[in-house]
């Protein structure tokens, strides 16, 4: 009698995020501030909201290495020029929430966490 065959689908891993979401009301105005104030303000609304020392936002290309949007160096995120979008300055806040809470992880799993974050974030139905 032949062995049984191995389920050949792959389980997708869920990632748990251990910076909660803001509610929606939150990242809806987050959107607003940004477009109309401008990225700093905004990453100030949730600098303020987390409860964390302000993230300081930096469009200074040199600082970035190649291939990269956007770069974190403690309470400082430098992007470049074509860098400077949501998704990235949310994802550079992330690493700057985890450090900030002081949080231990690899580096790998704060990266796809960041990604994830960041994705979560910008899925805000319109109220």
């Amino acid at each position: 009698m032949p062995f049984p065959r191995k389920q050949t689908r792959k389980k997708r891993r869920q990632f748990s995020l251990h910076v909660k979401l803001p509610a929606q009301y939150v990242r809806a105005k987050f959107l607003v501030i940004y477009e109309l104030d401008g990225a700093q303000k905004g990453v100030n609304y949730l600098s303020r909201y987390y409860r964390v020392v302000r993230l300081k936002l930096f469009l200074d290309g040199r600082r970035v290495p190649r291939k990269c949007c956007g770069v974190y160096f403690g309470n400082r995120a430098y992007f470049t020029r074509a860098g400077l979008k949501r998704r990235v300055v949310l994802h550079e806040l992330y690493h700057h929430l985890v450090e900030a809470k002081g949080l231990e992880m690899s580096v790998r799993i704060e990266e796809k966490e960041a990604n994830a974050f960041a994705r979560e974030f910008l899925k805000v139905r319109p109220l």
